[in-house]
């Protein structure tokens, strides 16, 4: 099939725009082609965040996002302009959904949210401390309660190591009665910190 599909591109390569001298690329070639253009574009440290982000979301795996959108402007012949301007459509109707974000001078500063940070950090680790010694001492028996601790044991061990939670994880926690205790003790940093 790729052999006629070839064929029939090569015949008509300068009609379409496209060098005659066209072969089938491997998936190994094609993820080296893709790392060399995502370097390209991406600004310095930028790869890095993302792959912060995927991590605290979930399971949202950037990479693979950008490898359908680019096999889905390929297939649709999605030019790279109009590809561009459709990103743009995309992302001012996100931040539509978005709150807008704060008034830089109503916003704290670095040093603000890096104590605030910190605050809410240590709030949320004795928190998590103090739901797992309830538990621990006055156990229901329920696989409700039996979840929530293993969960928060598990954020314990990952905050204490310096790991960021994933969202995920948070979720968990808040659905649980871990929740109520996390967020209790949290309620008057918390939206500080969201907001920085």
């Amino acid at each position: 099939m790729n052999a006629v599909c070839g064929r029939i591109v090569a015949d008509f390569a300068f009609e379409l725009g496209l060098s005659p001298r066209l072969r089938v690329t491997d998936e190994d070639e094609a993820a080296r082609e893709l790392d060399v253009a995502l370097a390209s574009v991406l600004a310095s440290g930028h790869a890095e965040a993302f792959e912060e982000l995927s991590h605290r979301l979930g399971g949202v795996f950037w990479r693979d996002a950008v490898e359908r959108i680019v096999a889905s402007a390929r297939a649709n012949g999605v030019v790279p302009a109009e590809l561009a301007r459709m990103g743009a459509e995309a992302s001012a109707g996100l931040r539509e959904l978005l709150s807008p974000p704060a008034d830089d001078a109503a916003r704290p500063d670095d040093a603000a949210r890096s104590d605030d940070a910190a605050r809410l950090d240590a709030a949320l680790l004795q928190a998590l401390k103090q739901f797992a010694d309830a538990v621990e001492t006055a156990p229901d028996g329920t696989k409700q309660t039996a979840e929530a601790l293993q969960t928060a044991r598990r954020c314990l061990v990952a905050a204490r190591s310096g790991q960021r939670l994933p969202w995920s994880d948070w979720a968990k926690l808040g659905r649980s009665r871990a929740g109520e205790t996390v967020c209790g003790a949290c309620r008057a940093i918390a939206p500080r910190r969201v907001a920085s």
